[in-house]
């Protein structure tokens, strides 16, 4: 058991990284506990408990950072989701966070079993909670809770693996072993279960040798499983299809691989739903498996690969190869198995950085650009070098158009046409046409305005420039204004 206490915020960004993986089905929220007038609705959203951990926050201003996060994880399946639920309830009343606002969520999309928990350090009388060597107590808490559950635990589960359908003692261990114990024969006819270096249980071989002694017709279920193995094992590993299958349909592939080898010459299968085990030529034939999944690539290998390789490779390049082998890359940088929606890796994050930088290049070498003030401005509005912006210069055939939009938004106090915009970029304007990839200076658009009237009383005199009035209300960082926009704060400006 591993308890790992995570970053602090002030923003409980937690919530909302738990809350979208609630949406993905990957995560799944078991208690919500502590959380006052909330605990009485029903619906109650991320941004609703993010509210409430803001207002608790406030009984001590002098903690900056109060969110608490920590993940509770086991080995493998080791303890199902209720038992972690209430290992995690304990292991937080022994570390002082009893009774405060809790959200506690199960995560069902890795190997391993694992909670994630977010509190609060505001203690209930307003005090920060004591957190002098938390994670060495952290490690100590969750131990103790541990060992003091293990060997209860380990009778029990001998109890629930008698209760499954097997037909020897070879697949009696492997019910077992999928809990995450060790099974040991001894030479006097004994089975012995073990973890983390002891004995647990020592148990005659001969009361479990053949398992349930009634022996079901399993035909319909074999079929089923043959299906979901055709449907879901294209393109995955050995491990993977394991996973996959572990995770939506609670059926669990061991392959069996003679020491040095890394084909295996068997597999079972173990359906924890119907509580039987198979050999796996009763299923599928093992070749037949093997080349259903038959995959030399690494998904997530690849999509760094592309993204290393390739300076122009975008996440629209990389999927449509990942496509090939039954994979899509997200914008969180995650590998998606198409068929399951389980996660199998994530990019590292230099090559999501490398991805989306990359997207933004393409994005503006769309635009037409005829000087090198533009080029700049586009690289301000993409946000990307200035070396990766190409000139065109084209000659810009909507010229008389642009200038004509400027004037009469300035003249009528109307809005510039739909799809254009002004930026500005340093002591200078530009006309961005989004819809028709154009940029243009406003100093190449030679405006002549006399005096222009925006409303009955806000007038710009001819000697009062217009570049200047609109450059001298725009202030701060570059921004995006619509012609409405600074028509207003020239109204303010003049007055």
């Amino acid at each position: 058991m591993i308890a790992k206490i995570l970053q602090n915020s002030s923003t409980f960004h937690a919530i909302d990284y738990n809350d979208r993986k609630v949406k993905e089905n990957a995560v799944e929220l078991l208690e919500a506990s502590n959380f006052g007038y909330l605990d009485l609705l029903t619906n109650n959203t991320a941004a609703d408990y993010k509210r409430y951990f803001e207002l608790w926050q406030e009984k001590n201003d002098r903690i900056k950072s109060s969110q608490f996060h920590v993940t509770i994880s086991c080995r493998g399946k080791e303890y199902s989701k209720e038992q972690l639920l209430d290992m995690g309830k304990q292991w937080l009343k022994e570390m002082g966070y009893e009774g405060l606002p809790t959200l506690i969520y199960f995560h069902k999309d890795t190997n391993n079993n694992h909670i994630h928990i977010i509190t609060s350090r505001v203690g209930l009388d307003g005090k920060k909670i004591k957190d002098s060597n938390e994670k060495r107590r952290a490690r100590t808490v969750i131990n103790r809770i541990a060992k003091n559950d293990i060997s209860a635990k380990a009778r029990t589960d001998f109890v629930k693996a008698l209760s499954y359908e097997y037909k020897n003692r070879h697949q009696f261990a492997l019910i077992m072993e999928s809990m995450g114990y060790k099974i040991n024969i001894t030479k006097d006819g004994y089975m012995e279960v073990c973890r983390e270096g002891k004995t647990l249980l020592q148990k005659e071989l001969k009361m479990i040798e053949w398992g349930s002694s009634e022996q079901k017709d399993h035909s319909n279920r074999k079929k089923q499983i043959q299906a979901i193995l055709y449907k879901y094992s294209n393109g995955l590993t050995q491990n993977e299809l394991s996973s996959v299958l572990h995770t939506k349909f609670g059926i669990e592939v061991v392959f069996h691989k003679a020491d040095g080898h890394d084909k295996p010459y068997g597999y079972s299968l173990i359906d924890h739903k119907e509580r039987t085990v198979y050999k796996g030529g009763e299923i599928m034939n093992m070749d037949k498996l093997l080349n259903l999944l038959g995959r030399e690539i690494d998904p997530v290998k690849l999509s760094e690969t592309m993204l290393e390789v390739s300076k122009d490779c975008t996440m629209v390049d990389v999927n449509q190869e990942l496509k090939k082998y039954g994979f899509w890359l997200n914008k969180e940088g995650e590998v998606i198995h198409k068929r399951s929606k389980l996660v199998m890796g994530k990019i590292a994050d230099n090559f999501k950085e490398a991805m989306f930088y990359n997207f933004r290049a393409n994005k503006a070498s769309e635009y037409s650009c005829s000087s090198e003030s533009c080029a700049v401005a586009l690289s301000a509005k993409f946000k990307i070098d200035r070396e990766h912006i190409t000139m065109s210069f084209d000659d810009i055939h909507n010229m008389q158009f642009y200038k004509k939009s400027v004037e009469e938004s300035l003249n009528n106090h109307v809005d510039l046409e739909n799809g254009l915009n002004v930026m500005r970029v340093g002591d200078k304007l530009f006309l961005i046409d989004d819809e028709n990839k154009t940029i243009v200076d406003f100093d190449d658009l030679n405006l002549t305005t006399g005096y222009t009237k925006f409303t009955g009383d806000i007038i710009v005199e001819d000697e009062y420039s217009l570049i200047d009035a609109i450059s001298s209300i725009i202030q701060g960082e570059d921004e995006h204004l619509s012609g409405g926009e600074i028509n207003n704060e020239l109204k303010k400006k003049r007055r």
